[in-house]
């Protein structure tokens, strides 16, 4: 199980328990009704997927700050700015899509896959839309996960590139995409640079100690292993122009 930071956000703190408890003023007893409904609201959040995903593996904190101030979004136009969205109900949308792709990110790279011991592979389209069905209990229709997708690579917080697999036969069909959020989306979600290099490092130490990669999966076929090549080159890129720095990267 993972802990609360205390020193963090009062903002973050009351997000990553208010979801838990009722409310209730400071030193005052809780009425037997509001204590059966507390219970039971316990009883509730223990049989939603999330919270088994949750106990299943932990989650970092650095996560669910991020899905905090995400939360935050729908009523605060004035947050990812350079989305330009004035229209609340598709900040609600954009900000329920950032925390499922939020869900899988690597911390080390910025990178959005699963960690294994071979290497950090890429999600496909189908895995993110069952997480984000449980996530926020919505089947988001393909069209529409495409169009905030485009969105957010406009935007300059998301880049997205796709190994296309061409086959004996002559057909060709897509790998999943290397996804990874950018520094300007960590910057103008408000985490500074200190705190970012802090959690890579902390991100780094955790795969190392459980044997994980966060390297790309290269797949097979001349153009996937282009691909795989311009994302590396892209995101290094696009990390030395914001932090003049390299990337976390850990060699096996």
């Amino acid at each position: 199980m993972t802990t609360i930071d205390y020193s963090a956000n009062t903002d973050e703190r009351r997000c990553s328990l208010s979801h838990l408890f009722l409310p209730f003023s400071e030193g005052e007893p809780m009425a037997g009704e509001t204590q059966r409904k507390n219970n039971h609201n316990k009883r509730r959040y223990k049989k939603h997927p999330r919270f088994r995903r949750q106990m299943a593996r932990a989650i970092p904190e650095a996560t669910r700050i991020a899905s905090c101030r995400l939360s935050n979004y729908p009523s605060r136009s004035f947050m990812l700015k350079s989305l330009g969205i004035s229209r609340k109900d598709v900040r609600t949308r954009m900000s329920q899509l950032l925390e499922t792709l939020l869900d899988d990110i690597d911390w080390s790279t910025l990178r959005i896959g699963v960690a294994k011991k071979e290497h950090l592979d890429p999600i496909t389209y189908e895995d993110f839309i069952d997480r984000h069905k449980k996530l926020h209990n919505e089947t988001i229709p393909r069209s529409t996960w495409y169009r905030y997708i485009k969105k957010l690579t406009d935007a300059g917080y998301l880049n997205s590139t796709t190994a296309k697999i061409s086959t004996s036969e002559g057909k060709v069909f897509n790998k999943p995409a290397y996804k990874w959020f950018t520094q300007k989306f960590m910057s103008e979600l408000g985490f500074k640079t200190d705190w970012l290099a802090k959690q890579k490092e902390q991100a780094l130490k955790s795969l190392k100690a459980k044997g994980l990669s966060n390297q790309w999966r290269v797949f097979e076929g001349h153009s996937a292993r282009i691909a795989c090549s311009m994302a590396i080159s892209l995101q290094a890129a696009q990390d030395y122009r914001y932090t003049e720095g390299d990337l976390y990267i850990l060699n096996n």
